[in-house]
């Protein structure tokens, strides 16, 4: 039988094949999941290349892989495939020329395996892409109303396992947020021991931290004063302005490349007002134009850098836009990939010498209810 494309948009490609052949399973019993990643776990490109542009261009990771799957769903598990796709969507979010020969490829290797699979390819840094679990939650949804899961029993195979040479930890991260056991492709088909792995990325290293810098609460407030926030998106500014800066008396200048933003700073400057322009400012030449005009009203000019790490910034903005309303209560979108690490390699710290009267720095640290805690405790990049 051919594979069927569900029609759920250009953002995740989900198919699903199945058998005349196949064992009917108990709608009395619960379900035993064996998930699995694509690509360097069931298959392999035959050239090497990694943007597949033949069908064809397509082997088995090792020869065992197609009876060991046979075999496991004559054992009553509904496999399901879970992959990171790129290069699928054009930036408009439509999909691209190349998600044909995707698809194609796909339903050659559902029937040389031959036994009903489901493929979930997220193709957008959304959350259906792993380690989130939009895609998990949807193949559950689809098996029935009241089937349960058997998460003991169920299990994740993929490369993605946080070993030294693993290029990530994907697939182990999306195994924990489920909740089921992860094999590496070799302990699975090959019968390998173990591997020692580690997080290449924990938040909860980030619970406790501290800075042995400047105390953010000396930040004087007694205006005419211009703080600017220094940092990458997702470092915290916006709640550093909420939870501290708004209870000085600042108020909040966004976004800062705006003429609107300029007049409305120069006003409250000019009122003898303190305000912070909420902003990246993260080179001399955007923050420049602000010391300018903060010279240029007679008011004083800080700079409050967050010490927010890169990483533990792309973690906060996946959080902040795809946790829920509760995380997300402005509306922003994931910051692209690409641009976040050009503004990494651009950024310049903040120094005295451009004019700045003080420099002060902001650790991370976390609040928020305990929902919103659980929330941005699981594995989102």
């Amino acid at each position: 039988m051919s594979t069927v494309w569900q029609s759920t948009g250009a953002e995740v490609l989900i198919g699903s094949h199945s058998s005349p052949s196949a064992p009917t399973h108990s709608l009395s019993k619960p379900v035993k999941i064996a998930a699995f990643d694509l690509d360097l776990t069931l298959t392999v490109s035959k050239t090497g290349r990694i943007k597949c542009e033949d069908p064809d261009d397509w082997t088995w990771w090792h020869e065992s892989v197609p009876s060991k799957l046979q075999k496991t769903s004559l054992e009553g598990f509904q496999i399901v495939i879970f992959t990171n796709q790129g290069r699928l969507t054009t930036k408009d979010g439509s999909e691209a020329p190349a998600a044909k020969v995707f698809k194609e490829k796909v339903e050659a290797i559902f029937c040389a395996l031959g036994v009903p699979v489901t493929i979930c390819a997220a193709c957008a840094n959304d959350n259906w892409r792993k380690p989130r679990t939009r895609a998990w939650d949807h193949f559950i949804d689809g098996l029935g109303r009241g089937r349960m899961v058997d998460l003991e029993a169920s299990y994740m195979v993929g490369d993605a396992a946080g070993r030294p040479t693993d290029h990530t930890d994907d697939d182990r991260h999306f195994s924990m947020n489920v909740g089921i056991r992860l094999y590496t492709p070799e302990e699975y088909f090959l019968g390998a021991e173990p591997q020692a792995w580690e997080h290449k990325f924990d938040p909860s290293w980030h619970l406790d931290e501290f800075s042995t810098g400047e105390n953010s609460y000396e930040i004087p407030n007694n205006g005419p004063i211009l703080l600017l926030l220094v940092g990458l998106p997702g470092s915290g500014k916006t709640s550093y302005y909420f939870n501290t800066l708004r209870t000085l008396g600042y108020e909040r200048v966004a976004p800062s490349s705006s003429d609107c933003s300029i007049d409305r700073a120069t006003d409250m400057l000019k009122a003898g007002k303190c305000g912070v322009v909420d902003d990246t400012n993260g080179d001399q030449a955007s923050r420049q134009k602000w010391i300018t005009i903060s010279r240029t009203c007679g008011a004083q000019v800080f700079a409050a850098q967050m010490l927010t790490p890169p990483e533990l910034c792309l973690h906060n903005d996946a959080v902040r836009a795809l946790g829920g309303p509760q995380m997300n209560w402005e509306g922003r979108s994931v910051y692209p990939r690409v641009p976040f690490w050009d503004l990494v390699k651009s950024f310049e710290p903040p120094q005295e010498v451009e004019g700045l009267d003080g420099i002060f720095t902001v650790p991370f640290k976390w609040t928020g209810t305990e929902e919103a805690l659980s929330t941005w405790r699981k594995f989102w990049v």
